[in-house]
């Protein structure tokens, strides 16, 4: 596979500069290229689309994993429902982190739904 740097060398090569172009979702002037997220990005022509700054960070948000889904994911999305279950049925946080094996910080997070959105 070629290297982040050589695709988009190779993309800036081929295509020129995204705001030489109208974004792909709202007709504004591109400012970005952003690689279509089920492509390789080896293709210049096929794998990305000139996208306007805000148009590229909500396609990002929206195809960010989330729950067990993110490669970091320690908990399963059961697991964390089984926590939320527990307090509310009045165990206390300290013992819902040790039996979930993560730690009160990262459990009180996720109960307060600061994390797993």
């Amino acid at each position: 596979m070629t290297s982040y740097t050589a695709r988009h060398q190779r993309l800036h090569w081929h295509r020129g500069k995204a705001s030489a172009h109208s974004c792909y979702r709202c007709s504004n002037r591109a400012e970005e290229w952003a690689q279509i997220h089920t492509e390789d990005g080896e293709d210049p022509w096929s794998d990305y689309v000139p996208l306007c700054k805000a148009c590229h960070a909500n396609y990002d948000k929206v195809a960010r994993k989330r729950g067990e889904r993110h490669h970091n994911a320690v908990l399963s999305d059961e697991s964390v429902e089984i926590m939320k279950e527990l307090r509310r049925l009045g165990v206390s946080r300290r013992e819902i982190a040790e039996a979930a094996g993560v730690s009160k910080g990262h459990s009180d997070k996720i109960l307060r739904g600061v994390k797993r959105q």
